[in-house]
């Protein structure tokens, strides 16, 4: 018979609820709804409506409904087009996913019979793997006159089935049916063709030697889209170490007769999966054999390219060298190692696998003057680069120097014929060194000499004294009066001497000489009223300012840069004090300006090291010569120049008052 094709408008009135409404009195749709008596609606999904309850269409439907508008043909008719039209609540309209696409209208209708209609369209069509994707089940057939469809036709959004899709670039595709015996279509120019690949998915297969598996990065693909596979590798296998899923790109090529998601799989840089290197490998699984290396060790088997550390062992007698014990190894295998885990190692780094000989204990250095070298260690051998503690038995008439603990330090080193266990013990750092002793003097009548560090004995049996500097003290017979001069004697090459003037016993006031932290004095002798005493410090050393301006030169407020490092004390009958040196950085001499922070009065050197100073020029002269920033990193601070001629302002200003605060205090 002949269908009454009658498209279903629909709107929506724009209300404060944002609930949709259907307006009854829209143009063709008005005319049908108040005509027919077969078509029923209901704010109801289509499938939940019963006619019991349901209202026609033709009666109107002005009530505003947050429901699905569904529609349902009486009993004894077939229903055609879309059989429900959603409400979005947000805007208030019905069926705006229909009605905002240009090429999809509003349809609905019942019919007696199916001659004109295409049904079951939401089912795939065997032939070309169509549907319907907006959950129509009849749609009604389109006469094709001279070829072409009437312009009044509706069409019909199309896709394909579960496993297919269009071809990459193409989203959508417009049909109306044209012969429902088989349910063919023609298609909207400009959109799709209507033809579905099979897409490309887990199950899609590539030839890609020793892998397991290719498993989609993400969702199947359709035909010509290219997206990134995950490469399984069987077992003792993988691909390149510096490669990464994303580096394997595969573009899907589906075609028209394949199942769903089998379409193949083309790349242009193909996946290799390649042997490993192996775990726990063997000395022929190496590039390369090295000398006395019995054993590598890696723990983990590797991919080509791959990196790893492994730990050498050596044969008997034979030992890496202490922190060389573990080289990095490059796995390096291709297409023709065919095995599993048959890639083999290559040394990766300049530093070959060494063993060196062990050494003996018993292999001590020839040190002059040494009888004997007792290394302190329960084991035997020691491999290169061991350190092991000993002391040494110097000859006869010969010591070590005073003062100098008798524990030195001896390294594993080379051996004369590189055979196992020959190696020998070096000195780590200076070898110890056995002085010629001197004999300690017989005592005067005016003077009494001890070793320091006794009482009236040396150190040593049948007098022998060792080597050493002002380590033999005199001292007065005759308590009341006290020694002047020289206090200290000097055991050099074994012959006691005075590093100065001979000594006396007077019956004057004394100063003994101070002691200098970090420093030295010009004399160690005892030094009569009236006399002084210089005192210097070693390099880099410095006194604070309180020290610098109290026994050094100021001239006009102003601390003398060589004070610092040079001071004199007069002895003046009573004890002197003790004095340090600090660590540290003299004032810079920065002439224009200031600078900040201020020195250190007390208790240090004027800038610690670390301190950074900053210097600013003053009536508005600017840096030059120079940065206006310095640290201290021990010594004198560089300074840089001021351009406005001024006079000499920070260094000037603070070593005034630096001298003020000392000699106040």
């Amino acid at each position: 018979m002949m269908i009454r094709s009658v498209v279903v408008l629909l709107t929506c009135l724009s209300m404060a609820t944002a609930m949709c409404v259907f307006s009854s009195d829209i143009t063709i749709m008005s005319q049908y709804l108040m005509a027919e008596d077969n078509l029923y609606c209901y704010d109801l999904p289509a499938d939940e409506i019963n006619l019991n309850f349901a209202e026609l269409c033709s009666e109107g439907l002005s009530s505003a409904r947050d429901e699905p508008l569904g529609t349902k043909c009486a009993d004894g008719y077939t229903q055609v087009g879309y059989p429900q039209y959603e409400c979005d609540a947000d805007t208030g309209e019905i069926g705006s996913d229909i009605l905002n696409d240009a090429n999809l209208t509003p349809y609905t209708t019942c019919v007696d019979s199916t001659d004109d209609i295409c049904t079951s369209v939401d089912s795939a069509n065997s032939a070309n793997q169509l549907v319907d994707w907006t959950d129509v089940t009849n749609i009604p057939l389109e006469t094709l006159t001279n070829g072409s469809v009437s312009e009044t036709a509706v069409y019909w959004l199309m896709g394909c089935d579960s496993g297919y899709d269009y071809t990459e670039g193409v989203d959508a595709a417009y049909a109306v049916c044209t012969d429902n015996s088989d349910n063919t279509f023609t298609f909207l120019d400009g959109y799709g063709d209507g033809t579905c690949y099979a897409k490309c998915g887990d199950g899609s297969q590539i030839s890609v030697s020793n892998a397991d598996s290719i498993d989609l990065d993400g969702d199947s693909l359709k035909n010509g889209e290219s997206g990134g596979y995950e490469v399984s590798c069987t077992s003792g296998f993988a691909v390149e170490y510096s490669m990464t899923d994303d580096d394997y790109t595969f573009t899907c090529a589906g075609t028209t007769d394949e199942s769903a998601d089998t379409g193949s799989l083309t790349c242009t840089d193909c996946p290799v999966c390649l042997a490993k290197c192996p775990a726990n490998p063997s000395i022929s699984d190496f590039l390369s054999t090295y000398t006395n290396v019995d054993e590598i060790s890696i723990t983990n088997s590797a991919a080509k390219g791959e990196i790893v550390s492994g730990e050498i062992s050596c044969n008997d007698g034979f030992g890496p060298a202490v922190g060389s014990e573990s080289y990095s190894f490059m796995c390096d295998s291709s297409v023709n190692d065919t095995s599993a885990n048959s890639g083999t190692y290559v040394l990766s780094g300049d530093d070959e696998p060494t063993c060196y000989p062990k050494c003996n204990i018993a292999n001590t250095p020839t040190i002059g003057n040494v009888t004997f070298i007792s290394l302190d260690s329960d084991d035997i051998y020691h491999t290169k680069g061991t350190v092991v503690t000993g002391s040494v038995n110097c000859a006869n008439d010969y010591e070590l120097a005073y003062d100098v603990d008798n524990e030195f330090n001896f390294v594993c080193g080379d051996s004369d014929d590189g055979t196992g266990n020959t190696g020998y013990f070096e000195c780590d750092g200076d070898c110890p060194k056995c002085y010629l002793t001197c004999t300690l003097p017989d005592d005067t009548e005016d003077f009494h000499y001890e070793l320091l560090g006794t009482v009236n004995q040396p150190i040593d049996s049948n007098d022998e004294i060792p080597y050493g500097y002002d380590h033999i003290e005199i001292s007065c017979q005759n308590e009341t009066l006290n020694l002047v001069g020289e206090r200290f004697l000097d055991c050099i090459n074994g012959v006691v001497t005075y590093n100065g003037d001979s000594p006396y016993c007077a019956d004057v006031d004394i100063c003994e000489v101070p002691t200098v932290s970090n420093g030295f004095t010009d004399t160690n002798a005892n030094q009569m009223v009236g006399d002084s005493y210089t005192l210097y410090c070693n390099p880099s050393y410095y006194f604070d300012i309180k020290t610098a301006g109290k026994y050094g030169i100021v001239n006009d407020g102003t601390i003398a840069s060589a004070s610092f490092s040079q001071i004199s004390i007069d002895c003046e009958g009573d004890e002197l004090p003790s004095f340090e040196c600090y660590y540290g950085c003299t004032p810079p001499d920065f002439s224009g300006g200031v600078t900040y922070p201020d020195m250190v009065e007390e208790g240090g050197a004027p800038y610690p090291v670390g301190q950074t100073v900053t210097f600013s020029c003053l009536d508005d002269g600017n840096i030059e010569g120079g940065d206006a920033e310095a640290t201290c990193s021990g010594g004198e601070i560089g300074s840089p120049i001021c351009d406005n001629g001024a006079s000499a302002a920070s260094t000037v200003l603070s070593l005034v008052l630096g001298a003020i605060f000392a000699l106040l205090h």
